[in-house]
């Protein structure tokens, strides 16, 4: 007497639905890879600004405003980022500006830091077109000298 085998392998449409799951699971793991990229660069930029921020400080609480323009250490921190085009100071806004090495969605674009006061004085920095919250007026706005960019 015979005995009926069994077969075990795959059907074409239970592949098909393997491949299909690999490659959805593909294209969220090389999406995430691209916005980790963005991020580290956008932070290395940020961290260049965050160099300038107590030279800004320091010149509002020796002057009572803003500085017009800061000529920045950037010899020390131009070079630690490739990505980084430059980085200004233009009425106590600090401008990122990224370069051609940066991920093509960020190359050539730009990121402020903006210095806003509080009523005692102390200094607070608003990162790209957040609002401030109330109570925070541009940096110099107290002493009636040269504001903030905003």
């Amino acid at each position: 007497m015979k005995t009926a085998r069994r077969k075990s392998a795959f059907t074409l449409g239970e592949l098909g639905a393997v491949l299909a799951a690999t490659s959805v699971v593909a294209a969220l793991a090389y999406s995430a890879y691209q916005t980790y990229g963005v991020r580290k660069e956008v932070s290395a930029g940020i961290a260049l600004a965050n160099e300038l921020i107590p030279d800004v400080t320091e010149f509002f609480h020796r002057h009572g405003e803003v500085p017009a323009t800061l000529e920045p250490p950037l010899a020390r921190s131009e070079a630690a980022s490739p990505f980084v085009e430059s980085v200004t100071i233009v009425d106590g806004r600090i401008d990122v500006v990224f370069g051609g090495q940066a991920d093509p969605s960020i190359a050539g674009r730009l990121i402020s830091l903006t210095p806003y006061e509080t009523v005692d004085r102390h200094v607070v920095w608003l990162c790209g077109n957040e609002t401030p919250d109330l109570g925070l007026e541009p940096l110099g706005f107290a002493g009636g000298g040269r504001q903030a960019a905003q």
